[in-house]
């Protein structure tokens, strides 16, 4: 089992911490990734496809060592998107990305069938 966590920038300014951890069966070269050139997500989509997806999303507060990655202060709420990722019935990945509020916001559209349901 691999794990990372990494901050990510935009413009300077931490706007995801990100804390993985990886099936080493299934990707064993992934710590071998320059993650300062590419995502965790854009090598795990290039080495194997993904079947399933599981989102959790929840308000919290930050802890001590969330407050100082983000440099955020005790009080500022933050997004929690947990995500557990499937490949061939095996899991390849749990990770949970943290955003801070004032620097996020969480947007999905999706096509619908005629009768309102997800299409595929």
């Amino acid at each position: 089992l691999y794990h990372i966590a990494l901050v990510h920038e935009e413009n300077g300014v931490p706007v995801q911490l990100e804390d993985r951890h990886v099936n080493a069966e299934l990707v064993p070269d992934f710590l071998a990734q320059d993650f300062s050139q590419t995502t965790p997500t854009a090598v795990l989509l290039a080495a194997l496809p993904v079947d399933e997806l599981e989102h959790t999303v929840e308000a919290v507060l930050p802890n001590l060592e969330q407050q100082r990655l983000l440099g955020i202060d005790a009080l500022e709420p933050c997004l929690a998107l947990h995500r557990r990722s499937w490949s061939r019935g095996q899991v390849v990945t749990i990770a949970t990305l943290t955003y801070p509020a004032s620097r996020y916001a969480l947007y999905s559209r999706y096509k619908t069938s005629a009768k309102g349901t997800l299409t595929q």
